[in-house]
């Protein structure tokens, strides 16, 4: 008896349950790469070409407004580029022969990592995505395709910042905007996406005006996406402790505020708001100072 043979329709039904419709890791960190630089792009060109002169009347005002925007220009993509550093964390050789010192001088905290079959410090952990184990880590970040980690996360959180003031910013110039030319109070309608696309489907909202609406929501978007990132880093920064340490409740590395803002970002904590500082943290993210409350849940 000759095999039946499938149906166009058949052929469809079995390729559509066989396939897998999971988003791989390095899909999805690809696609937020690109997502990302294509916000900061477009920020800085809608501010510098067109909101900031049709906001900002005073010359000297859009002077001091536009500086400053090249200035969160620099710092975001400054920072992004040390956050995304490759391997910059990871728990290198020498490190793994320290585990024998550690093991005899310190309260016990190395562990093994069966992947990277290395012994890896105290709250280093191993990323599945990276491939590697990190030192202090405390998580994976895709918009930036790398681990946060020791060597990192001053950059990050200085990144996070200025993104959601970026955000914020991009938000109140286009609205500003905006509302002069569709006033907010008498056609809010227009706000609306939907209405905002049979409009400008019919002609009766420019392309201008409807890219600016878009990009709006874009500005909202993200600015909703990474404002809470930013404070639960503040949080966790000054309680001394990592993501994965926050979410836990783990406060065995918890001495002082002042103290865990040295050792992300060193003495002059706040000139990293000012200047990216491309150089390494204090410490070298093996041995922590432990709170004496929790000399007995040192993990």
């Amino acid at each position: 008896m000759e095999p039946e043979i499938p149906t166009l329709k058949q052929k469809w039904k079995r390729h559509y349950y066989e396939r897998d419709f999971t988003v791989k890791p390095e899909t999805a960190g690809l696609l937020a790469i690109v997502f990302f630089w294509y916000m900061v792009a477009i920020f800085a060109l809608l501010e510098h070409f067109m909101l900031i002169p049709g906001v900002f009347k005073s010359s000297t005002i859009r002077f001091w407004i536009t500086v400053s925007t090249w200035f969160m220009v620099v710092q975001l993509s400054v920072n992004w580029f040390l956050t995304a550093r490759k391997r910059i964390s990871q728990v290198q050789n020498k490190n793994d022969q320290q585990s024998q010192l550690a093991s005899t001088h310190t309260l016990p905290g190395w562990r093994n990592c069966p992947t990277c079959q290395i012994d890896i410090p105290p709250r280093a952990h191993h990323c599945s995505i990276c491939g590697i184990c990190v030192l202090k880590r405390d998580h994976h970040c895709f918009f930036t395709g790398t681990c946060v980690g020791f060597n990192n996360h001053r950059h990050y959180i200085v990144w996070l910042v200025y993104t959601s003031i970026a955000s914020m910013f991009g938000v109140i110039t286009s609205l500003l905007y905006l509302n002069d030319v569709i006033p907010l109070q008498s056609n809010f309608t227009d706000y609306i996406p939907v209405v905002a696309v049979w409009k400008w489907y019919q002609g009766t909202l420019s392309s201008a005006l409807f890219f600016l609406v878009v990009h709006l929501y874009l500005f909202i978007g993200s600015f909703i996406s990474v404002f809470p990132f930013s404070v639960w880093q503040v949080y966790i920064t000054m309680n001394g402790q990592t993501s994965f340490e926050g979410n836990r409740s783990i406060k065995t590395y918890k001495t002082n505020m002042r103290q865990h803002l040295k050792i992300i970002f060193g003495p002059y904590w706040l000139l990293n708001f000012l200047v990216p500082l491309p150089v390494p943290p204090e410490g070298d993210g093996i041995y922590w100072e432990i709170n004496p409350d929790y000399q007995n849940k040192y993990n």
